[in-house]
């Protein structure tokens, strides 16, 4: 009978868990058009992977990365304030904020939790178009098209135009995210989850941000959320959730289901 090593253990263990986490996903996931992506945090190890391959536009999904660069480079303060009127208007497109009304001024934490659109869309007219460029690029996120407007600015600000990005692509740009921690941006994350536009997917120790998107010319959106899971004081996981039709809400309230079954 061979004996095995604590290390040899360890792996076995592991390499059960993963599968048992991928047949899991596939369950739930089973007649839907739906991606999902687990990524361990530590490791960079896909734990369960399903659905279809995508490229789609992010959304707001890219709002974090964007607010990092803007508070590491001075162009803003977790302190700086922007009225929202709730109205937005860009390239003729209707991009007004969806967030509660009952907040009009937000700072740099809530502005990223409530997901506020007028927000960053003053924010990315402070930005010159390689400023918005190197916010995304270190995360493996380029900018495929010119940024020559301030419109421009905004729309690829706001993940609506400029960067697509498949389900893996977020899930390592959103792991660096989690090795890198800002004190902001991180508590926006867990807030958005808590009580913000995320928190269809709300779950004890979950950070995360969803996005939606439509492409160019068509009514119908495409959904994201992003989260990091983190026992205290351990990033541990990232889940990426895509759904073909539907909204943010609708892949957060997914991630929440996932995570449920997951961990139940």
């Amino acid at each position: 009978m061979m004996l095995l090593r604590p290390a040899h253990l360890v792996l076995l263990l592991s390499f059960a868990s993963a599968h048992a986490q991928q047949a899991e996903v596939d369950r739930i996931l089973s007649g839907t058009q739906a991606s999902v992506i687990l990524l361990a945090v530590p490791t960079n190890r896909i734990l369960a992977q399903s659905g279809p391959s995508v490229q789609a536009l992010p959304g707001s999904t890219l709002k974090p990365f964007v607010l990092l660069a803007a508070l590491s480079n001075g162009l803003v303060q977790p302190g700086t304030t922007v009225e929202c009127r709730g109205t937005l208007t860009v390239s003729g497109r209707n991009l007004a904020c969806t967030h509660p009304r009952t907040q009009t001024v937000f700072d740099a934490r809530s502005a990223l939790a409530y997901s506020c659109n007028t927000w960053f869309a003053r924010l990315a007219e402070r930005m010159t178009p390689e400023q918005i460029r190197q916010s995304l690029l270190p995360f493996g996120i380029p900018v495929a098209s010119p940024l020559t407007s301030s419109d421009d600015r905004i729309l690829t600000v706001l993940g609506l135009t400029g960067a697509r990005v498949t389900p893996l692509q977020l899930a390592h740009a959103y792991r660096l995210l989690a090795l890198h921690p800002n004190p902001t941006v991180a508590g926006a994350l867990a807030d958005s989850v808590q009580f913000g536009m995320a928190d269809n997917a709300r779950t004890p120790n979950l950070a995360g941000k969803t996005g939606t998107a439509a492409d160019p010319g068509q009514s119908r959106t495409h959904g994201w959320f992003a989260g990091i899971l983190s026992p205290p004081g351990k990033p541990s996981t990232v889940l990426v959730v895509y759904v073909s039709s539907g909204s943010g809400a609708d892949a957060a309230a997914l991630a929440q289901r996932i995570l449920k079954a997951l961990h139940p």
